[in-house]
């Protein structure tokens, strides 16, 4: 229903249509007929360019419907974009991107003008292969040795010390750090970078960005979800509760913008065009769950 003032259609229009029906309509009965006025603009005669980021599965989970009701019929002006991790979409296979160039992936780990030593790049190189040229597992390797004047070797050997637990996947999860388990390395490494910080706001953060859906999430709800992830409960109340801006710890007060910052700086999370929202990979949103699930496990456990 969003759609419909960015496409230019009159939603006075459509509300008069409801109304004129008889007895009360409900939200499906709304959207039913947004998506029909949306697909109508689309079948125009106009190069609308129709883009749907990380689609998760052809049918939706609440209403059931499918993705073939939002899409104008072929043969028009609009084109249509797909990214997706799923295998086929609409029996039609994805085109795969190619992985980024040797040149691309240095480029983008080494962010610093000084002239690195043979160890260095060799180091950088095995980290290349380790993270299997993953884009995300590269700027995460970048952000880090940025952020902590680190040398590439001493950051292969902090990653290699990490434990890394094995964990239990379903079919539908991504199976990437099942493949990559030095990738789940770095996510660690990453981790335990966060929990330095004195309040543990940011690993509580993290942990409870698994709990959102795919898609920027607001950050005083973030906050609340990780002050009740840190009471070991794994879910969100609906009342509103009063945020405070500042964590009193036994090292002082540590800001919360603060800790999101430091979150930016490591692109553990990424700004968005949304005032007051942050995102996350899916990659690390997974990895932090089900740490989180064990750890809440083996607290059960001691109990």
């Amino acid at each position: 229903m969003k759609l419909l003032p960015l496409l230019g259609i009159d939603t006075d229009t459509v509300n008069k249509l409801s109304s004129d029906k008889k007895g009360p309509q409900s939200l499906e009965d709304m959207e039913d007929e947004a998506i029909t006025r949306v697909r109508k603009e689309f079948s125009r005669d106009i190069p609308y360019l129709l883009v749907i980021d990380n689609l998760e599965r052809e049918k939706d989970w609440w209403y059931g419907r499918t993705i073939n009701e939002f899409f104008p019929c072929f043969g028009g002006a609009t084109h249509v974009l797909i990214s997706t991790c799923s295998p086929k979409i609409m029996g039609i296979e994805p085109m795969r991107f190619l992985y980024l160039s040797s040149t691309e992936a240095m480029i983008l780990m080494n962010r610093s003008t000084i002239d690195l030593g043979i160890k260095d790049v060799d180091a950088l190189r095995i980290l290349e292969e380790k993270v299997g040229r993953l884009s995300f597992g590269l700027e995460l390797v970048g952000a880090v040795l940025s952020e902590f004047a680190m040398k590439p070797s001493k950051l292969v050997d902090a990653i290699n010390s990490m434990s890394y637990k094995e964990v239990t996947w379903n079919k539908e999860e991504d199976l990437i750090l099942k493949r990559n388990p030095f990738l789940g390395q770095l996510l660690e490494f990453c981790l335990s970078l966060c929990n330095q910080e004195p309040s543990k706001l940011a690993l509580r953060i993290v942990q409870a960005s698994g709990l959102f859906a795919p898609s920027p999430i607001h950050v005083p709800i973030l906050t609340l979800a990780a002050k009740e992830h840190h009471n070991s409960r794994f879910w969100l109340k609906s009342q509103c509760m009063s945020m405070c801006m500042c964590i009193e710890t036994p090292c002082g007060k540590i800001s919360k913008v603060e800790v999101l910052a430091m979150l930016l700086r490591l692109r553990i999370a990424k700004s968005t065009t949304k005032i007051d929202h942050i995102s996350f990979h899916d990659i690390l949103k997974l990895h932090a769950y089900k740490k989180a699930i064990v750890e809440l496990l083996i607290q059960l456990c001691e109990q």
